[in-house]
């Protein structure tokens, strides 16, 4: 179908914070979703920053580049 399609996948966030660079971890926990980067608030103090130049990688059986956060918005 040419509809998009929509899937929640845990991701991993790479980017700068104060000029160190910072990977965010997903929940590995399998009773916690997690955070929906791109419609919740973000609960850690050092995502309080603007995320949107973060890239983003998800992890299957490969590792999966999904461009800047701005992008998948």
């Amino acid at each position: 179908s040419d509809w998009p399609r929509v899937e929640l996948v845990k991701c991993f966030l790479k980017g700068k914070y104060k000029r160190k660079e910072l990977i965010v971890m997903p929940s590995f926990n399998l009773v916690s979703e997690g955070t929906d980067i791109l419609k919740e608030e973000l609960l850690s103090p050092f995502l309080h920053q603007n995320i949107n130049n973060f890239d983003v990688y998800v992890v299957e059986d490969k590792v999966y580049g999904f461009g800047k956060v701005r992008d998948l918005k």
